[in-house]
């Protein structure tokens, strides 16, 4: 073999060499640039970024609110039960009388009693009830001679009358009362006088 031949082989497998050397290098770079290409199928990480709020403040409400003041009950004048009671009350002594008190415990006062009667002096006391049975009223007055008089008036169904009417005090014979029922009910009308007695 000549060494033109030897020649021509060694230089073509240094070719091949290098060629492969070549395609070797190129494949290395590729699989290498291959390597660094992110895969398709690595998962995404993903970030969730969460806004963060102050909580509003609780709105309260505003009620409108009327104070409410309490009251006594009022009875009216004219009542679902219409008894009434109207009493005339004269002072037929020297003495003035002067109001200790008076009692309606189941009615209102329409006219209530003087403060004070002089001597010779009437009055007209009148009352209402709101008890569907009646009512009755008691004025009492008294005198500077130690003497009390004490005028009572009962309006019930099937009862008009005015017991309980008299003379109280130290000197109970001092004077009298007279009185009279001058119309029963529902609304009863009396009269009443005091005078000096017999002693």
């Amino acid at each position: 073999m000549n060494k033109n031949t030897n020649r021509r082989r060694t230089v073509a497998l240094v070719g091949t060499a290098a060629v492969l050397a070549g395609l070797g290098g190129a494949a290395f770079g590729l699989a290498i640039h291959e390597a660094q290409k992110p895969s398709a199928t690595a998962p995404i990480q993903t970030i969730a970024v969460h806004e963060t709020t102050t909580p509003a403040s609780p709105i309260t409400p505003v009620i409108h609110t009327t104070p409410v003041t309490p009251t006594q009950p009022v009875h009216p004048v004219i009542p679902d039960y219409s008894g009434t009671i109207k009493m005339t009350i004269t002072n037929n002594t020297d003495a003035t009388l002067h109001l200790d008190g008076s009692d309606n415990p189941y009615g209102d006062w329409i006219v209530s009693p003087q403060s004070e009667l002089a001597p010779g002096a009437s009055e007209t006391v009148s009352a209402s009830t709101w008890n569907q049975k009646g009512f009755g009223v008691d004025v009492t007055y008294d005198a500077d001679n130690g003497s009390s008089v004490v005028f009572m008036a009962n309006n019930y169904a099937g009862q008009t009358d005015t017991s309980g009417t008299r003379v109280d005090g130290s000197n109970t014979g001092h004077w009298v009362v007279q009185a009279t029922v001058d119309q029963g009910a529902p609304d009863m009308t009396a009269s009443y006088t005091v005078m000096p007695g017999l002693l």
